[in-house]
């Protein structure tokens, strides 16, 4: 079956406007769940940090470097846990997206909705495992072509390749050069098969959701024939969602974004104390506005993009768009 590209379009952009309500009491939790937790990883690392950068002077620029070097198993587990709950995050708000596009089911009088099950899990696992063949698909070819280019060799041809600028019309310099354009398309025709894979699995999200299992196989076998489809799709929804970005930025720069970006280029940028102290005093009387525009922004992006594939899914499985799925 084919995709109906403007049809599905206009389900998942009426589905984010019509039911942004519905799509923010179920989100507003875990986002602010996931605010609140940045912004105590932010102010913790600022400890941590903080006595060092006023110890830094012109003459030791490097010394936040060594002292990030030293803390590297602290900030590591942070950077994972923050990972960890994002992952939650993204999984219990879809999946919530999900089940109102699929099933109808709109948790009515539900105001504290942070569910997390074998349905969430699954999405987790399914979002971990594209990840991993987006790496291996790239690992896959590019590596064997590094190590053809520089026949084994790998630290010694790139150190080569970076003092080479002083004798660009030796012959061996531009022989670099062109071995250095090969990994520059062979890294271009990784992408170029990643995102085919990534498209042919563009509806496994709302699949797993709808039939409770994990295997890629009914995303693959409903996607056929349909990528130029899906990227028109994906393109015009990016140009759509370009043009309101580029509405708020600049309704954000004529509420006075311009004069602290002016403020901030003013700074002497060497000196980590006063950057710091005008970072805090600058940003810490707007973090309410921050925000909510982070739950509106976040809430909305999100819904429209869950609304793209699950009204692709059920396009490509031939169910009514307003109806839900039988179960």
């Amino acid at each position: 079956m084919k995709l109906p590209v403007f049809q599905t379009f206009s389900h998942a952009f009426g589905f984010a406007v019509t039911n942004f309500f519905t799509c923010l009491r179920l989100a507003w939790l875990p986002i602010t769940l996931l605010f609140a937790t940045q912004q105590a990883a932010e102010y913790y690392v600022l400890g941590m940090f903080g006595p060092h950068m006023m110890e830094t002077d012109h003459e030791q620029p490097l010394i936040i470097f060594r002292k990030l070097f030293e803390m590297w198993d602290r900030i590591a587990i942070l950077q994972v846990s923050m990972l960890l709950l994002q992952g939650l995050v993204i999984a219990a708000i879809a999946v919530s997206f999900h089940r109102v596009i699929l099933f109808g089911d709109r948790r009515p009088g539900s105001l504290v909705n942070f569910a997390f099950g074998r349905t969430e899990f699954l999405y987790m696992v399914m979002a971990a495992s594209m990840g991993l063949a987006t790496i291996a698909i790239i690992g896959a070819i590019l590596v064997p072509t590094v190590l053809v280019v520089t026949g084994g060799h790998v630290q010694d041809w790139f150190t080569q390749l970076i003092n080479i600028t002083d004798k660009v019309d030796d012959s061996a310099a531009m022989m670099m050069l062109r071995q250095f354009g090969s990994l520059g398309f062979a890294y271009f025709v990784s992408l170029l098969l990643a995102a085919y894979v990534l498209i042919r699995l563009a509806v496994w999200p709302p699949s797993v959701v709808a039939t409770g299992r994990l295997g890629p196989s009914e995303p693959w076998s409903l996607t056929r024939g349909n990528v130029l489809r899906f990227i028109g799709l994906f393109f015009l929804t990016g140009m759509v969602v370009w043009i309101l970005m580029a509405a708020l930025a600049l309704s954000v720069f004529a509420g006075g974004g311009f004069e602290a970006i002016k403020g901030l280029q003013s700074l002497d940028h060497q000196d980590p104390v006063e950057l710091r102290r005008h970072m805090l005093e600058t940003i810490q009387p707007w973090l309410p506005v921050i925000y909510v525009g982070i739950l509106i922004a976040y809430t909305f992006i999100t819904s429209l993009v869950v609304g793209l594939i699950s009204f692709s899914y059920k396009a490509l499985k031939g169910y009514d768009a307003n109806e839900p799925i039988p179960v």
